[in-house]
């Protein structure tokens, strides 16, 4: 048997959870001290659902989320002087690390050192952790990177929740994430020991449900999301056999939004034209003329005047014409203010938050016909992206911003159906 096929015998006993469950999964291991490995192929939202899932338990703790590695000096200090007011997110490359990263070092400037006794000084992230207020998530990336001294030196972390002379704090999860062994990542093979103290998951490749209710809320813009609608395949191309260094993950579509973005408005290029140089170097030239066409056919979509004739309009998009209505939805979206054009919401007068509110229930008032005109299917996913994105303009006013949703909904037959189909709709998840 080949060491592919024992790889995926092997994964065949571990359990796979989606994005979705993966929260529950942690919840559980934070609460009963067992360290959770979470493997998964590239580029699906590993790191991100340990970080989403320390920024959920920050928000019910009422305690600010830090990121370690995005701390200066002082600030660190900070959190090392105040662990009650902080919940901790460090994120450790164990493919990058050091034994004595793990352990310490021999400190000869101590007291005890003086009087013949060796105390050890270990980095300042195990310290932080180990005040018994702490609370957050000791992240260990790329474990199976890892070389075996290193897994060795994690053996006591991992089980004995203790670094060095360091013990780790209660309301601390410490947790694992690894590519899998058919990705080509060069990892090590896990030792059976280290592989005995871990609550094995595998995560599977978000769906594109999954990933366009994350989208939409991370401001990716309409359009992205739209094109993977009419293209699902394409969220996640990755094939291990292939040679090629491009293809399309998840994490690779959020870095084609940020290059999208950055040639709208600071080169201000042709959509078409930024559509293509913000994908063809992530993933590939073929899929990126896929996605400039797609530009190219909203383009040739006229919004303004579907949404201002929309009986004569909508008359010439065939109900297969799928490409077309995806188009159509992230147009829709679009034309919802985002989070930029009501920056600081929260800080506004009154009567700067009247205006603001009016002007979206304004666009949303031109959107009805056209959303009466659709597929059950694609006003679902049409009020998704909207909703999500005044959802994003403040989380502080949900409640505000859910009864503009409720405005729009009453006067709408198609999203009255929806609602009624989906009640949990309006739930920011």
């Amino acid at each position: 048997m080949t060491a592919q096929k024992q790889t995926s015998s092997a994964l065949a006993q571990v359990p796979s959870i989606t994005h979705i469950d993966l929260a529950d999964a942690l919840d559980a291991c934070l609460h009963t001290k067992i360290a959770p490995l979470v493997r998964g192929t590239i580029g699906i939202g590993k790191s991100y659902g340990f970080k989403s899932f320390g920024q959920k338990k920050a928000k019910e703790l009422k305690r600010i989320f830090v990121e370690w590695n995005q701390l200066s000096f002082d600030q660190k200090m900070n959190v090392m002087d105040n662990p009650k007011k902080y919940y901790l997110f460090g994120d450790i490359r164990a493919s990058t690390c050091d034994p004595t990263d793990i352990k310490g070092l021999p400190d000869l400037f101590s007291k005890e050192n003086q009087d013949g006794v060796v105390m050890w000084a270990t980095s300042a992230i195990f310290k932080a952790f180990s005040s018994s207020d702490a609370a957050g998530l000791l992240f260990f990336d790329e474990i199976m990177l890892a070389p075996k001294s290193i897994q060795s030196a994690l053996y006591q972390v991992i089980q004995d929740r203790q670094a060095g002379e360091h013990p780790i704090g209660d309301n601390v999860l410490i947790c694992a994430a690894s590519n899998l062994e058919t990705d080509k990542a060069a990892i090590y093979e896990m030792a059976a020991p280290l592989q005995n103290r871990l609550a094995h998951y595998k995560l599977d490749i978000p769906s594109f449900e999954e990933w366009t209710q994350w989208a939409s809320r991370n401001q990716i813009d309409p359009i992205i999301i739209a094109f993977l609608g009419s293209n699902p395949e394409l969220l996640h191309t990755y094939d291990p056999r292939s040679a090629s260094p491009t293809f399309a993950t998840p994490r690779s579509w959020e870095k084609i939004n940020n290059l999208f973005q950055y040639y709208l408005i600071n080169k201000k290029i042709n959509r078409g034209v930024a559509a293509a140089m913000a994908s063809n170097p992530l993933v590939g030239v073929p899929i990126g003329l896929q996605f400039k066409a797609y530009i190219e056919l909203q383009l040739k979509l006229d919004i303004a005047a579907i949404l201002a004739n929309p009986e004569v309009e909508l008359a010439k998009i065939s109900e297969h014409e799928i490409d077309k209505w995806w188009a159509l939805a992230a147009g829709i979206a679009s034309i919802v203010p985002n989070l930029k054009d009501l920056q600081n919401y929260s800080t506004k007068t009154q009567k700067q938050r009247a205006k603001a509110l009016e002007k979206i229930e304004q666009q949303l008032h031109k959107t009805i016909k056209v959303i009466d005109a659709m597929s059950m299917e694609m006003a679902i996913h049409t009020l998704r992206m909207v909703r999500d994105r005044i959802y994003s303009i403040s989380n502080n006013d949900n409640e505000v911003f859910k009864t503009i949703l409720l405005n729009w909904i009453a006067k709408s037959q198609k999203l009255q159906e929806t609602l009624a189909k989906l009640p949990a709709i309006l739930v920011a998840t």
